[in-house]
């Protein structure tokens, strides 16, 4: 499924500074994208180590 990316948002801290982590204490990013075919709705979960560059590095390629 192709889709067109409206707007992302990632965030290593939340709106305080304080920095993600998981429950066992490991820091992590949280990714955010909307795009035309969802609306509003924001999609998630695409922050890992195997896919933490994937995306962004293909949006970049595309972005005018």
């Amino acid at each position: 499924m192709k889709v067109t990316i409206t707007k992302i948002h990632r965030a290593t801290a939340d709106k305080t500074g304080k920095p993600y982590t998981t429950q066992d204490g490991r820091p992590y990013t949280s990714l955010g994208i909307q795009t035309r075919e969802h609306g509003a709705s924001w999609l998630s979960g695409f922050g890992n180590n195997y896919n933490q560059n994937c995306l962004l590095d293909s949006f970049a390629a595309r972005w005018p």
